[in-house]
């Protein structure tokens, strides 16, 4: 996992979700869809996260920053 400070959709993005406190991002790639882990947050889980929860989710990941 990266250390992040922001969600950004990549070009073949198709959702964001929480799961145990994990970020995942569910993307399409040539042989079907595939998810990654993105950040940890403490936050319930969630099937889908809407714009506003991306926000939620930046303005913690900002707010615990730390540089490499």
């Amino acid at each position: 996992m990266n250390n992040t400070r922001s969600l950004t959709k990549r070009n073949n993005h198709n959702f964001f979700w929480i799961e145990d406190n994990i970020v995942y991002e569910s993307y399409d790639t040539t042989r079907g869809l595939r998810h990654m882990p993105i950040a940890n947050v403490i936050m319930e889980d969630k099937n889908f996260l809407t714009e506003e929860d991306i926000k939620h989710v930046n303005d913690i990941l900002e707010a615990n920053y730390v540089e490499p």
